[in-house]
């Protein structure tokens, strides 16, 4: 058995790296999203962006064939922090039976779907989907620019090594996203019926 505070401690550090990379989600995936967009298109995109932190012009062709593979790797980081908080949340429970499963470090997801005990049973059990439908959203994205760089009529270096990454994350995250909302059905069946 692991120490609880060095469990609570672990709980605190997937938790503050999960509420980053979330903020880091919506911001490439709506980055991401433009510049694939017509309308950016028809007003004449630029065709090199500045990017903070990077001291050079880069094209934006080559940032958008690099969505997918970019989104998809923060996606599997994202589920690697889940994964990380369950594993140290049912050790700390081992630990200290006699805790409830803690929220240490809530998250921007978490404060815009808190309930309170007088909420309605329904708006709980439907905001109790919010983070494998948040992922969702993401993992939908993602896969609309893999097939969009796959079927771009434009021929880009590198395109199909990004497709393949792309591929071989997408894979991973597919499954986990899918296992996700299969545990959260049942944690969520198995609060129903307990209560």
């Amino acid at each position: 058995m692991s120490d609880p505070e060095l469990l609570r401690s672990r709980i605190r550090a997937a938790a503050r790296a999960q509420n980053a990379l979330l903020w880091v989600l919506v911001v490439l995936g709506v980055f991401f999203w433009s510049l694939g967009s017509p309308v950016l298109a028809a007003l004449g995109a630029p065709t090199y962006i500045w990017l903070p932190l990077i001291p050079a012009r880069l094209p934006s062709v080559a940032i958008w064939a690099a969505a997918p593979a970019v989104l998809f790797f923060i996606l599997l980081a994202v589920f690697g922090t889940l994964r990380v908080c369950d594993e140290a949340i049912s050790e700390l429970k081992a630990a200290a039976p006699s805790e409830d499963e803690p929220d240490l470090q809530p998250n921007v997801l978490d404060y815009a779907i808190h309930t309170t005990a007088g909420s309605p049973a329904l708006v709980k059990w439907l905001l109790g989907f919010a983070y494998p439908a948040y992922l969702t959203v993401f993992v939908a994205e993602a896969s609309w620019l893999t097939y969009a760089l796959a079927s771009a009529a434009r021929s880009l270096p590198g395109r199909w090594v990004l497709l393949a990454l792309s591929a071989i994350e997408g894979v991973a995250v597919y499954a986990f996203t899918v296992l996700f909302w299969i545990r959260r059905f049942r944690r969520l069946a198995k609060k129903h019926r307990a209560a």
